[in-house]
């Protein structure tokens, strides 16, 4: 597992990481790939439309509810230090207009 502190305090992270301890733990979960970036590494929320936050409004309602991550894959491509969406780009700007600290990435290469 991989978690990107970049925008989050301490105990967020641990938090995280004793949450998703136990999830793999209880569910004999066998892929432990799994990498949490905040979406503030990958869009500004100046770039999201008046018309795309009104267009995500149901997507962010239902992210506000979540603790620290969505369940949807974002999949990504590295752009120098940091990555570009590439698939699920709604979901990563309803997360970010969400505040939630976290996504789950596939990072892919060129």
């Amino acid at each position: 597992m991989i978690i990107d502190s970049t925008y989050s305090m301490p105990d967020k992270i641990a938090e995280i990481i004793i949450t998703e301890a136990k999830e793999f733990f209880n569910n004999n979960i066998t892929d432990s790939s799994k990498m949490l970036v905040s979406p503030k590494r990958f869009l500004n929320i100046s770039n999201i439309t008046k018309e795309e936050d009104t267009e995500l409004q149901s997507l962010v309602k239902r992210f506000k509810k979540l603790n620290y991550a969505t369940d949807s894959l974002i999949t990504v491509k590295a752009k120098d230090e940091d990555y570009e969406v590439v698939g699920n780009p709604d979901i990563a700007k309803a997360a970010l207009l969400a505040d939630i600290p976290y996504v789950p990435i596939n990072a892919i290469r060129n």
